[in-house]
């Protein structure tokens, strides 16, 4: 691992906390409001992206 960048690993679980936290209330598990800021810039902007339907089917899990 390089120093001072983010693993691949932490990165994607970054990213899966910030979209159950982006899901409806009735079916979210869990809520991370902190889980978007550690993800780096193409992440981010798939994270913003889920609220539509149909990026939202290709990036949930």
């Amino acid at each position: 691992m390089k120093t001072h960048k983010t693993s691949r690993t932490a990165q994607y679980m970054a990213l899966f906390r910030a979209l159950e936290t982006k899901r409806n209330s009735n079916d979210k598990l869990f809520s991370d409001e902190y889980a978007i800021h550690f993800l780096e810039a193409k992440l981010r902007f798939a994270s913003r992206m889920s609220k539509y339907a149909i990026i939202r089917k290709y990036i949930s899990i």
